[in-house]
């Protein structure tokens, strides 16, 4: 009688820990996006799935893997799961949080992202295989996965371009490339990986112009073109805008928290004003035609009043620059400009209470 091959065995186990493999899919996933957070590492995407039994059943059939696994404990990759990051740096970060966090199998784990063949077309990613680790499976809620493995595919978004499209090519190595299409491809490899390289070279300058902004700034350095990274250190920085953002804050408004939506809708808006130079911002938000602090006690009763509010408004630094640049312009140039940067009921709130200010 003859004997059944090993990869039936195996598609046996594997139907009776499916179950076991999607919950442990959909547990790892979670965890890693948790850790993401945690890290505060963004990423494009994180992508899980627990191979199915055809997938498993073809891989048995591979040139390659005959013979290879006698056991389901063997397969290291029944559940995947895929990081796309935007850089090569934050790549490395995360392989380091996973090995950090993971108890990691190096000898089934390796390093695709540079080939080691220099007549290899493109690049693959880092692919990890790790379980939970001796700390982590004795919690309740993965105590069930002690014995299983996964494994992470780290890759960039461009590495990812060439690794989506790669199964319509099928081409490995130069030999296996018809001669017409060899130079295309050695050309569309190469300018992947330069773009990698350059998105790190101008992620690594946007860090330390950021850094020399800041620096300018808390030294009283204002010659600075306006632009979303220099108005963001001017807002952290200023002291007058420290010192605005308080006054608002301690008239009835709460802190709103500064974000890049804020500051961009911010930069269209002194387009409007005609301010483009930090030095030119800092001196108009020193000549408000109003008392400050009396502007921001009335605005805030004024809403409330208006709309019965019981909780405080929020204002955050971009809302109190927007203010007390409102209130530098004369009356005509306040009646045209800020419909545009308010919304209709802001804005005539605003005048409202400027009128009643000048009044009194």
């Amino acid at each position: 009688m003859a004997k059944s091959p090993p990869s039936s065995g195996i598609l046996s186990q594997y139907e009776k820990s499916r179950d076991s493999y999607i919950a442990f899919t959909k547990a790892m996933k979670q965890l890693i996006q948790d850790l993401l957070a945690s890290e505060e590492i963004d990423v494009l995407t994180v992508e899980a799935r627990t191979k199915t039994r055809k997938s498993l059943a073809e891989k048995f059939q591979r040139e390659d893997k005959i013979g290879k696994y006698s056991n389901l404990s063997d397969m290291t990759d029944i559940t995947g799961i895929r990081i796309i990051a935007f850089l090569r740096e934050d790549c490395e970060r995360i392989c380091a949080m996973i090995r950090q966090n993971f108890d990691v199998d190096e000898f089934n784990s390796i390093d695709k992202s540079t080939p080691s063949e220099v007549d290899r077309f493109g690049y693959s990613s880092h692919h990890i295989v790790a379980s939970l680790g001796d700390f982590r499976s004795t919690l309740p809620e993965f105590n069930r996965f002690a014995e299983l493995k996964a494994e992470f595919q780290v890759r960039t978004v461009l590495q990812h371009a060439w690794a989506v499209l790669d199964w319509k090519f099928r081409y490995k190595t130069t030999k296996e490339a018809p001669a017409e299409v060899r130079r295309k491809l050695f050309r569309i490899s190469a300018f992947l990986e330069g773009a990698d390289e350059n998105f790190s070279e101008v992620y690594d300058e946007v860090i330390k112009l950021r850094a020399e902004y800041d620096d300018k700034v808390k030294a009283g350095d204002f010659d600075i073109a306006i632009n979303a990274d220099s108005l963001g250190s001017f807002l952290r920085e200023s002291p007058v805008v420290n010192r605005l953002h308080q006054t608002f804050l301690c008239d009835g408004f709460c802190d709103l928290e500064l974000t890049s939506e804020s500051i961009s809708r911010l930069l269209d808006n002194l387009t409007i004003f005609e301010i483009f130079r930090l030095d030119e911002l800092e001196n108009r938000l020193k000549e408000p035609m109003v008392d400050i602090s009396r502007f921001s006690a009335a605005l805030s009763a004024e809403f409330s009043k208006r709309y019965s509010l019981m909780l405080p408004l929020p204002m955050s630094k971009t809302g109190a620059v927007r203010m007390v640049l409102l209130s530098t312009l004369p009356e005509q140039e306040l009646e045209r400009i800020a419909p545009k940067v308010l919304s209709e009921g802001g804005a005539a709130i605003y005048r409202d209470v400027m009128n009643h200010l000048k009044s009194s």
